[in-house]
């Protein structure tokens, strides 16, 4: 197997099983919109995307379909990211909400095709909403929010001309490495010698 690819990891491995056992559907979308108002400055707003999307590597990740019974994780090159412009200016809310729904629902390509989407909704002259979408097996809830949150501050700071961070955010390689260790440590062995006889027998329900 070519030293660019690796394993999932055990949490990736429940969102492939739930895959799995719920094809070509939507369960494992993840969506969200962030909210700017004001005078908002479009071309600003796709560079802090960019910017953050370059330093978060875990969002790049692509599946790819082998032989084995289990998909294998390739971090893709950082590529820019142009933002695509829908005006929903002279549409009312409620069909705001069911384009949202309706992008929600649609599954994803899962292999060799990227698990992120964004748009950029104009409401009107003075609010947009970036809308986010992703593939659970790359964005948990938190780390959803801790994105939005990066893109905001990102945002605010090249609208500021301030300084941008130029370090990258903790790389999910590493924590790929720090399971794979465990894995093969003596503790990993203690767990699941405990695990197992605890579960021995089926439980009980009542």
């Amino acid at each position: 197997m070519s030293e660019h690819t690796y394993s999932l990891t055990h949490a990736q491995r429940r969102v492939w099983f739930t895959e799995l056992l719920e094809p070509d559907t939507s369960i494992c979308n993840l969506t969200a919109c962030v909210k700017f108002k004001g005078n908002i400055k479009l071309d600003t707003l796709e560079g802090a995307l960019n910017h953050s999307i370059s330093r978060n590597d875990a969002i790049r990740f692509q599946l790819l379909e082998g032989e084995e019974l289990e998909p294998r994780l390739h971090l893709t090159e950082y590529k820019y990211y142009p933002l695509r412009i829908i005006d929903f200016s002279n549409v009312e809310m409620i069909e705001i909400e069911q384009w949202i729904q309706d992008q929600a629902s649609i599954p994803f390509k899962l292999f060799n095709s990227p698990l992120y989407q964004f748009y950029l909704l104009r409401i009107d002259s003075h609010e947009v909403w970036l809308f986010a979408k992703f593939h659970h097996i790359i964005m948990d809830g938190i780390s959803l929010n801790v994105m939005g949150n990066q893109i905001i501050d990102l945002y605010q700071k090249m609208k500021k001309k301030d300084p941008l961070p130029d370090q990258p955010e903790p790389s999910y390689l590493s924590y790929i490495e720090k399971e794979s260790q465990y894995l093969q440590s003596p503790r990993f062995a203690k767990d699941r010698l405990f695990w197992t006889q605890t579960f021995e027998h089926p439980l009980e329900y009542h």
